[in-house]
């Protein structure tokens, strides 16, 4: 039995991790990067920021902290008890945070009494969110009991969001962290006690208090501006949801300026401090350390440049290419991605992760990718029908529909497979779901 051996070359590319963290990094949406780059910047002393993070948060924290911890004299409670002068009572709260309350409640475990209660209670909270008046001061104010208060306040700080009906800021912190699952007792013991102290600033204090590196303080410190300070303030946005543009468009005499919207990234530079003592060290440790963080950090700043360049030159294709959707409204030209890779000289791959959740400002802000219009759907007549086509198409038989009966998908598939369009109920669940568009139960249950 005879045996050969035989040599066989094989071309394989293999990703470094650089090239894997640029790849990740141009997916990432400016709001997605910005986050990155401040965890980097918590973790990482060789990256520093002009925009100091910690710093901002501070300050923020430093507002909210005064007025969720009013003195109380502001409320007059310590006058005597004949010039006794109750806080005054808003008459009047955004029926949006009232309803967005009571109807997490089940109307059928309480009385008339009780919705009288919670609606004075939803009156009586601040415009941050927060009850600052005692069960005490109220029953003397109101025809309730202390006890009926205080079993009123218990079930409304259950509700969403989470932290509503907090007598002050820390309260409303440790509430949303244990509804995290945190558990962390020296975080709990941070907001729990050094609020004021992270409001000053006094971070070299509090290392030495709580034993803490500054790094590992400014995680905490990161944790802690994450929650939601104003439970009511950041409630009554939620109707309101604002579509940050990630690549803003100009227009300059005969052409187009193209802009990433991320003019923050120029806050972040290497740290000189850090550099010169890399430089200087002979602790061999140190240096290991200092140099893994400093080859981090330039990855992720070049990374970061490549990105820019990349969603520019895509941007600036897409808009010359585009011009008469941008100008005049015209339906949009048949646009594939391998078009733009072909004409770019880059990657098919590389072009979806460039446009992956970003949008463009021009007139209008619109997600990068509903630029592109490729035959979805060839009709009976050979007509090609592209996605925002098939979008709005269904999007207009839904609006014409009688309200009281919604259509299903599968009667929408049927009404455009008379006009000559076939396409499947699954399809049409797509188009809808990407429109926006509600399925036809939903609708019905919004109509009721």
């Amino acid at each position: 039995m005879a045996m050969s051996v035989q040599l066989e070359l094989k071309h394989q590319q293999v990703l470094s991790m650089q090239q894997i963290q640029s790849l990740n990094i141009l997916a990432c949406s400016n709001q997605e990067l910005a986050e990155v780059m401040n965890q980097e910047f918590l973790e990482n002393p060789m990256l520093e920021s002009d925009g100091d993070k910690t710093g901002d948060l501070i300050s923020s924290l430093d507002k909210v902290y005064e007025n969720s911890t009013a003195s109380q004299q502001d409320d007059n409670y310590g006058e005597s008890e004949e010039n006794k002068k109750y806080p005054d009572i808003a008459d009047t709260r955004s029926h949006n945070i009232e309803d967005l309350l009571l109807s997490q409640l089940d109307s059928r475990k309480y009385t008339k009494e009780h919705w009288e209660l919670f609606r004075i209670l939803i009156q009586c909270l601040d415009d941050e969110g927060f009850l600052k008046i005692e069960p005490i001061h109220l029953a003397e104010a109101f025809p309730y009991s202390e006890n009926e208060i205080q079993d009123a306040v218990d079930t409304l700080q259950k509700l969403e969001p989470v932290g509503i009906f907090s007598r002050n800021l820390s309260e409303c912190i440790l509430k949303q962290l244990s509804q995290k699952g945190i558990e962390d007792p020296i975080l709990f013991q941070l907001v729990s006690e050094s609020l004021p102290e992270i409001a000053s600033g006094n971070l070299a204090q509090m290392s030495r208090k709580y034993k803490l590196s500054t790094e590992e303080l400014k995680k905490y410190i990161h944790i802690i501006g994450s929650m939601n300070p104003r439970p009511i303030m950041n409630a009554e946005k939620e109707d309101s949801q604002f579509i940050v543009p990630d690549i803003i468009v100009r227009r300059e005499n005969d052409g187009y300026s193209i802009q990433i919207n991320d003019n923050w990234v120029g806050n972040y530079r290497l740290n000189d401090y850090y550099l010169k003592l890399l430089k200087t060290t002979r602790n061999s440790e140190l240096r290991e350390y200092f140099e893994k963080k400093l080859l981090r950090a330039r990855n992720l700043l070049a990374a970061v440049e490549q990105r820019r360049k990349t969603i520019v030159r895509i941007a600036e294709f897409i808009v010359k290419f585009q011009r008469g959707y941008f100008e005049n409204d015209e339906p949009l030209k048949t646009l594939k991605m391998e078009d733009i890779a072909d004409q770019i000289d880059i990657n098919v791959s590389t072009v979806s992760r460039a446009i992956k959740g970003k949008y463009i400002q021009y007139r209008k802000t619109i997600p990068l990718r509903d630029l592109f219009s490729s035959a979805a759907v060839v009709g009976n007549n050979q007509n090609e029908y592209s996605s925002a086509d098939m979008r709005d198409r269904i999007k207009s038989i839904i609006e014409a529909e009688d309200k009281s009966k919604p259509l299903s998908d599968q009667k929408i598939s049927e009404i455009l497979k008379n006009d000559g369009i076939p396409i499947s109920r699954r399809t049409i669940a797509k188009y809808r779901t990407d429109a926006g568009i509600l399925d036809s139960r939903q609708r019905m249950f919004l109509k009721e």
